[in-house]
């Protein structure tokens, strides 16, 4: 039973707790890249630009492999071109550090 307390627990860890993460890279008028300060769970980032969360794969594509996110490359502008998000212009990042999908689960002792 503590068990099966302890493994639910962690499993609610890992999805709920997102949460506003450090993130130095701002625009500067050229750039269209941004990594993350630490990686993040893949899944768990939410990208907000001027206070407006983003939506992925129409405002911004996912950098990372093995399910871990580092970064994002931003996809807005007119028609098919790019516009690099202007000086000045605001990005936060919230989201769940790829540290805590290690968080182990516990046997349940046999017998």
């Amino acid at each position: 039973e503590v068990v099966d307390g302890h493994n639910a627990a962690m499993s609610i860890v890992k999805t709920v707790y997102a949460s506003k993460q450090t993130h130095t890279a701002q625009p500067d008028g050229e750039a269209t890249a941004f990594l993350f300060d630490a990686p993040l769970m893949l899944g768990s980032p939410i990208i907000m630009f001027n206070g407006v969360a983003l939506e992925e794969g129409f405002d911004f594509e996912m950098i990372g492999e093995e399910g871990s996110a580092d970064g994002f490359t931003w996809l807005r502008g007119e028609g098919e071109e790019v516009e690099a998000p202007a000086a000045g212009e605001r990005l936060m990042v919230y989201g769940i550090k790829s540290t805590l999908a290690n968080i182990a689960t516990m046997a349940a002792p046999e017998g």
